[in-house]
């Protein structure tokens, strides 16, 4: 998706007469993600502030057991243009282009792995972004999905519709909805709500599992 665009929300209807509990549903899509050896997917975050919208957009890479590595090509400059978790559990940032050689070791909760959405940036691979669901899950949030996929997209595509929800009655929120591909049972989309208004839209594009990431793609 071309960074400049105009983004809205794409959901507004409620599937709440199709869905059915999700538990069981987000058991799988860990069940999932913890298959995979490694995978890279294409990035696109873009979170509303203060009647703004704010874009990052990078390549992510993830190998097993924990390696992680994180492009960011936003073209903002800033020092996570490249961060690498490696082997060694260390974090490692550089600065971009012109500035590859000025590199530093960053704590975990360093502002620079911070995405606008309150993210983190190193915590993007597919299992620990679903452990934060279950965790709300298991701290009494409702997990709801689409029995069958839907056309849930403007384009038609179908797909799973997850719904997270904190609270119940008239004081229910929805939190988050993960539209998933029936095909690769990946998410494609995850959008992000807070106080009942749109905070953020992730877009993971070019899904690809099992590609065998060198070693090397993790040191720096």
């Amino acid at each position: 998706m071309a960074s400049g665009a105009v983004f809205e929300p794409q959901y507004n209807s409620s599937y709440a007469n199709e869905q059915v509990d999700g538990k069981g549903f987000l058991a799988g899509l860990l069940k999932t993600a913890a298959g995979f050896e490694d995978y890279t997917y294409k990035s696109l975050v873009v979170t509303f502030l203060g009647g703004k919208q704010v874009e990052k957009s990078g390549n992510f890479f993830f190998k097993k057991p924990n390696l992680v590595r994180v492009e960011d090509d936003s073209g903002s400059g800033a020092l996570g243009s490249l961060v690498v978790r490696q082997a060694d559990g260390r974090i490692r940032g550089s600065a971009g282009p012109g500035l590859r050689f000025l590199k530093m070791t960053l704590s975990k909760d360093s502002h620079f792995l911070q995405l606008p959405n309150g993210y983190n940036v190193i915590d993007s691979d597919l299992t620990s972004l679903l452990r934060t669901i279950d965790r709300e899950v298991n701290s009494g949030s409702t997990i709801k999905v689409t029995k069958t996929p839907v056309p849930a997209r403007k384009t038609g595509e179908l797909a799973y519709v997850v719904d997270v929800t904190a609270g119940s009655g008239e004081s229910a929120r929805l939190t988050d909805r993960i539209i998933v591909n029936p095909q690769t049972n990946v998410p494609t989309e995850w959008d992000v709500f807070r106080g009942g208004s749109l905070l953020s839209i992730t877009y993971f594009g070019n899904f690809r599992a099992n590609v065998g990431l060198a070693d090397s793609l993790f040191k720096l």
